[in-house]
Parts: C-alpha cells; structure tokens; sequence
C-alpha cells in the first residue's frame, strides 16, 4: 500500500486497524488479535478517529441498515463486501473507482461500526477479515484516482481538521441552545409556581374575611 506520511511509513491498513480497533473500545471490548501498528497510534490516526466518529454520529441509522445486510451471511467474502459498499457514499457523478474522501472517511467509520457488532458476537477471524477488505478496497481506488482527481493525504488532513473544528463550534452552538431550552422551561415552571402561590394567596385572604 502507498505510504501516507513522508516522515513515517503510514499505510491504509494502519488506519483501518487504528480505528476499528479504538471503536471496538468505545463499546467497552478489546481488540486482542488487533495487528500490531508499526509506529503505534500516531497524530494522523487520531484525527481519523475524530472524523470517522463524527461521520457514524450522524449517519448512524443507514449505517447500521449496510451492517445489517452484511451481517445477513456470516461468511464474509471480499467480494461479498464489495457488492455491499460499492454505491456506498459514491455520489451520482462519481465514477465507479472513485474515491472521494468524503467516500473514505464513510467506509472506515462503516468498518469501525461493523468490526464492533462482529467482535460482540464473537466474530473475532470475520473482524480481521473485514479489516484487510476495508484497506483493500479503499487503497485500490486511491492509487487508481487520487492523482488524477487532485487529492491528496496533505489536503485530506486539512479538510479533517476542519471537519472536527466545524463539528465542535456546531455541537457547542446546539448545547447552548439546549441549555437555553432548559433554562427558558426551568422559568416557565417558576412563573406557573408563582402563579399558582399568588391564586392560593388570595383565595386564602378571601377566606380570612
């Protein structure tokens, strides 16, 4: 597979194991049989990591509909995966080969999400499996388009730090708006109380007359 990075000899297949094994964790599991990674987790694996996650909290349901079609059959064969993924995130201009890095970022968060619900069931040989299918079919359709198309692993890290920038200025701007929500019900409820204190109130003056 190409290198990624010039300093280090950073493949796909790292990638995919660095991820699928860190998403394997966040359902509270380890990935024992996870190949070793040569350099170990590097900064470039964890800014994936951000992304690919960012990308499953927000397509979570039609993920989990592709994981349910490749889960159907327990033997699972590249070209089995193949049939599975190949419109996955190709948009309706792109080619066959494509690989656009929205298109990467879909199909590594996928196998992070599959690879989890296939180690839950024991399916530890079918995980392996699925990472080498993963880095595959991914790095095939780099090497065919990425220079023809102008892409690059430079911009690619780029455009993902700008992914988890906007990501968290977006979720900040939602948690306030909840935080304002809560505090508009929480004065809501008070002027309801004081209402209601205020009608007791004078129903108890009236009485005392």
């Amino acid at each position: 597979m190409l290198p990624i990075s010039k300093t280090l000899d950073l493949t796909l297949r790292d990638f995919v194991v660095d991820y699928l094994a860190w998403r394997i964790k966040q359902d509270g599991l380890e990935w024992f049989e996870q190949p070793a990674l040569p350099f170990g987790t590097q900064p470039e694996h964890v800014m994936m990591r951000q992304v690919a996650h960012i990308f499953e909290r927000r397509h979570r349901n039609e993920l989990n509909e592709f994981a349910d079609e490749l889960l159907e059959n327990e033997d699972l064969t590249f070209s089995r995966y193949c049939e599975i993924v190949d419109e996955f995130g190709r948009t309706a201009d792109e080619l066959e080969n494509g690989m656009s890095y929205g298109r990467l970022v879909g199909l590594i968060s996928f196998g992070g999400l599959v690879a989890a619900r296939m180690y839950a069931r024991n399916f530890r040989r079918e995980v392996r499996q699925l990472a080498t299918y993963t880095a595959k079919f991914i790095d095939k359709r780099i090497r065919l388009t990425w220079v023809e198309d102008a892409r690059s692993w430079k911009n690619f890290m780029t455009i993902g730090a700008d992914i988890i920038r906007r990501d968290a200025l977006q979720r900040e701007v939602e948690e306030r708006r909840r935080a304002s929500r809560r505090w508009s019900l929480i004065g809501i409820g008070a002027a309801a109380l004081v209402g209601v204190g205020a009608i007791i109130g004078t129903r108890i003056l009236l009485g005392a007359k």
